[in-house]
């Protein structure tokens, strides 16, 4: 709905300053751990941010983008870098075999926009990482209420410029925007124990979860070497 009339990087462009500035935290993560040996996908790549700041530090990034207006627009940016490969598809059905990655991530709380899905999206994201690989996510944590309700406020206005008018509602520990009843956009929060009770539950034994920015978390996990007799 809402890329259909406004660019993600517009998108970006209008943030408040602590979102921008998780933005560059998720970046700056990420690039740390980069080789040039490696092989990243990248769950939900939107117009292209990050692929094209990995781009120059590994062999072959990959982006799974689910919005084609998002998929059209990274390809219209990014199409002339040759090791970067832009899929429109769902990240629950990774169109790649197992084990194909060195990395997988999936940032500014994509995770938290899945619902229930984020189980299938959580084992997909596993099951395309080799032995020894990485995966990385960044969510918002449960304090970040208002800082969400702050930029949604902003979303809420550019849609009704367009003609959508909207609710936003506050459920648990979810951010719902609402036209006439529909969840147009869904947001759920974190906390370090729901975190790991999540990773756990989707076969992770290595992973480690800190502070990204004071209202967002970053979990690095490890999918374990296939122990051989």
């Amino acid at each position: 709905m809402y890329s259909a009339t406004t660019p993600w990087s517009k998108w970006l462009d209008e943030m408040t300053e602590p979102f921008k500035k998780l933005v560059e935290k998720e970046e700056q993560f990420i690039l740390q751990l980069l080789n040039k040996d490696f092989k990243v996908l990248e769950i939900g790549s939107g117009s292209g941010r990050l692929l094209n700041a990995m781009a120059s530090h590994v062999k072959e990034v990959v982006g799974i983008e689910y919005d084609y207006l998002q998929v059209r627009e990274s390809e219209a940016a990014l199409g002339k870098i040759p090791n970067v490969k832009i899929i429109f598809a769902d990240g629950k059905h990774i169109p790649f075999e197992d084990g194909y990655f060195d990395l997988v991530i999936t940032v500014f709380n994509t995770l938290g926009n899945q619902g229930y899905d984020k189980f299938r999206l959580l084992n997909e994201m596993r099951r395309v990482t080799k032995s020894g690989g990485k995966i990385i996510l960044s969510v918002y944590a449960e304090n970040s209420t208002e800082y969400q309700r702050e930029v949604y406020k902003k979303y809420q206005e550019m849609l009704k410029q367009h003609g959508y008018e909207t609710v936003i509602k506050t459920i648990g520990d979810t951010t719902l925007m609402l036209s006439d009843g529909f969840p147009l956009f869904t947001s759920e929060r974190f906390s370090k124990d729901k975190l790991a009770r999540l990773f756990h539950d989707t076969g992770f034994t290595q992973f480690d979860i800190e502070h990204l920015t004071d209202f967002s978390y970053v979990v690095n996990a490890q999918k374990w070497a296939v122990k051989l007799a």
